[in-house]
């Protein structure tokens, strides 16, 4: 259920039969081609870009929180290898 109202949100997002201006001659430069071809989907990457500043907002302090678990897991292990020098 969940994953067919997903699809619908995103399937709706792109309307395959906008008007857009005839081209025929597409740009020769890199950027302006891929700005005039990206047009019908910058919804979707707004919307994409959107979700992912949001997952990165909330996964931010289960990261910081992993990594001071894994810090204080090698610090002592650091400490030790600097006072029996260069292992073997």
């Amino acid at each position: 259920m969940l994953g067919a109202a997903v699809f619908r949100l995103v399937e709706n997002l792109v309307d395959p039969y906008c008007r857009y201006s005839q081209n025929h001659k597409p740009p020769k430069r890199l950027w302006p081609f891929m700005l005039e071809y990206a047009r019908p989907f910058r919804r979707v990457f707004w919307f994409a870009g959107g979700v992912s500043v949001v997952a990165a907002v909330i996964a931010a302090p289960r990261n910081r929180a992993l990594w001071g678990v894994v810090g204080r897991c090698l610090c002592p292990v650091a400490n030790v290898q600097q006072f029996q020098g260069h292992l073997a």
